[in-house]
């Protein structure tokens, strides 16, 4: 139902309306009568038009009072529908999502999850066979998470605390600054552990999901190409689906750094080949 404010409006625009046509039928009445009799009433002119331009003047300002009430409800609506759509999908069974505009949104923010783990961090760094990224980044804002979620990384794998905690990263080095962000990081310690798949052979290409997952219990999707539905979904049944896939694919990749152990002659080989 309309609310009154609108009633009023819309029936005052009906009025002043209604008043000007009577106007004009009267004026245009007599003026025919005057035509057929030479001594007829005098019409002001003058007064009808002035009356007629008021009261398209008033019917104007009366619509526009009608549509800002109008778009005062529609984002209203709008805020109340996001409200329960957001209201819905985190009550399904714990189920908490947060979703991104923009790609550096989501790096800083994987870089203060990965900051705040307690335990594990498994990271699928691998890249997709799509040589061109369709989402154009910021070359400064990008260098600028990069920065910060590698410092994230070292501080996590070097925080000492109660339980152990290790850090899992698969590679691909389709492009070669993975192959310098690699060597960077197996210098991070024992908690760092790090692996990689061939991905020159074209005929292995296939398309790869990127996520990252934190303490078995939040998702979080990082590739600009999944824009405009970049998300962190933090759920402990739905991540231990992405662990599960992830434990699978660290155990058919081939290890670079596994704890201790550091295949110098692998990584050696990877910078001939890849660079």
């Amino acid at each position: 139902m309309e609310n009154s404010k609108e009633k009023i409006i819309k029936i005052s625009d009906i009025v002043t309306i209604a008043i000007a046509i009577v106007i004009s039928v009267i004026a245009f009445i007599l003026d025919g009568y005057n035509s057929y009799v030479n001594n007829g009433v005098q019409i002001d002119y003058a007064f009808v038009a002035t009356t007629l331009l008021l009261a398209i003047a008033i019917h104007f300002i009366l619509i526009g009072f009608l549509e800002s009430e109008i778009s005062n409800k529609q984002k209203d609506l709008s805020i109340n529908l996001e409200h329960a759509v957001s209201t819905i999908i985190n009550s399904l069974d714990g189920v908490e999502v947060t979703f991104f505009d923009d790609i550096n949104d989501v790096d800083i923010y994987i870089a203060n999850r990965i900051a705040s783990a307690s335990s594990c961090v498994y990271d699928f760094n691998w890249q997709d066979f799509i040589s061109t990224n369709p989402y154009h980044r910021n070359a400064t804002k990008k260098e600028y998470a990069a920065n910060k979620i590698d410092a994230s990384i070292k501080s996590f794998c070097s925080k000492k605390a109660n339980k152990p905690r290790i850090y899992k990263e698969i590679f691909t080095f389709s492009y070669s600054n993975n192959i310098a962000k690699m060597l960077n990081h197996i210098t991070y310690g024992d908690n760092y552990c790090c692996s990689y798949y061939e991905n020159q052979n074209p005929e292995t290409k296939f398309p790869k999901l990127q996520f990252v997952v934190i303490d078995d219990k939040e998702v979080i999707f990082v590739s600009s190409a999944y824009k405009p539905n970049l998300c962190s979904i933090n759920n402990v049944r739905i991540a231990s689906i992405f662990c599960n896939y992830f434990e699978q694919a660290w155990e058919l990749s081939i290890k670079l750094k596994d704890k201790n152990e550091i295949n110098n002659n692998l990584i050696q080989d990877i910078q001939n080949r890849y660079q």
